[in-house]
């Protein structure tokens, strides 16, 4: 994007060449070579997408990890601090929250 308004496409034209883009993609029997090469732009994209989220997912999966939530804990925090800060409690209202096991 062109920090000067003036220098960038207007919606019009970006919407035109998506359109004729596929165009290009549905079609069968292209003819001319921008045309064919655009469709091997897509569909080589496509590929290295694939490769890339596959690789993404392999390595998220040794990276992040869940654990459960003490919610006793925090609750008990919780009360400890609107214990002490009454007007705090009173004013979000949750003066009488319970949790059950």
């Amino acid at each position: 994007m062109d920090s000067n308004p003036q220098n960038r496409p207007t919606a019009e034209y970006v919407f035109s060449k998506i359109e004729g883009w596929k165009l290009i993609l549905e079609s069968e029997n292209l003819t001319e070579d921008i045309d064919i090469d655009i469709k091997k732009k897509f569909t080589d994209a496509d590929d290295i997408i694939q490769i890339t989220s596959l690789k993404s997912s392999f390595e998220s999966q040794n990276k992040y990890y869940s654990r459960s939530i003490d919610v006793q804990s925090i609750m008990k925090s919780y009360r400890e601090f609107a214990s002490s800060n009454l007007e705090f409690s009173q004013d979000i209202g949750f003066n009488d929250l319970s949790i059950s096991n």
